[in-house]
């Protein structure tokens, strides 16, 4: 029998979704639902496995509801974000408990220190070279960490895009995040005060060259073109609304 499009899931007795055999019978509900279960669990500290899981279901409730196909594209990016969060997420749970046993290991020998005196200068050494692999790897605790925070941001652009897809002209734009390290504002940053990110896709398509300038050097990547319609085009597949020439 082929799998439901949604699995049932749950965050509580009280906040319960139903299977949903095709992406054609996704209801604004199931969207409400999915990203109440969401919330609930990320408020519960659920383990990362079960956020990701039931992140993965509100996404594809999203672009179910909203029409979009489900076996490549956007979909396809988004469970390759999440699966790739929860394979960081275990990496960093293994790391966290080698911090813990090379700890205790270290606790250990500095008792033997204090009986064992001929042994000191050896056990000394292998405390120091333990230090540095405690320091190594919270390193990499670190580096990971920043990777899980970046995959966020791009995992919220993702819905921002598959939202902005199905705006209609007058109807209001999500913002993106910053997700290109390097520029002039941290991975993360939305558009503020100053920023002439359009408001709406008729906006988008009414950018000047001074305005999509300003937006290159605020995301750090490059809106390209021959003229200014290709701009645009490029801008506009960036944020999901499709204007003028086709990319």
């Amino acid at each position: 029998m082929a799998q439901p499009f949604l699995q049932a899931g749950a965050a509580a007795p009280q906040l319960h979704a139903p299977a949903v055999q095709t992406s054609q019978q996704v209801t604004a509900r199931d969207v409400v639902v999915r990203d109440q279960i969401v919330r609930v669990l990320v408020a519960s500290g659920a383990p990362d496995v079960a956020v990701a899981d039931a992140k993965v279901a509100d996404s594809k409730s999203v672009a179910g509801y909203g029409g979009f196909a489900v076996a490549g594209g956007t979909q396809a990016l988004l469970q390759g974000l999440f699966n790739q969060r929860v394979v960081i997420g275990n990496q960093i749970g293994a790391l966290t408990n080698q911090v813990g046993a090379l700890t205790n290991q270290v606790g250990a020998l500095t008792n033997q220190v204090g009986a064992l005196t001929n042994q000191v200068g050896a056990l000394t050494n292998q405390v120091g070279a333990l230090n540095n692999q405690i320091g190594a790897l919270n390193n990499q605790v670190g580096a990971l960490t920043n990777q899980m925070a970046v995959m966020d941001h791009k995992i919220e652009n993702d819905r921002a895009v598959v939202y902005n897809s199905g705006a209609r002209p007058g109807e209001e734009l999500m913002k993106l995040r910053v997700v290109a390290a390097g520029g002039p504002h941290p991975v993360g940053t939305l558009p503020g005060q100053g920023v002439p990110f359009p408001n709406t896709p008729a906006e988008a398509s009414q950018l000047t060259t001074a305005q999509l300038n300003a937006l290159e050097v605020f995301y750090n990547q490059p809106f390209a073109g021959q003229n200014v319609e290709e701009r645009h085009a490029a801008f506009g597949k960036f944020i999901g609304v499709r204007i003028g020439v086709r990319m």
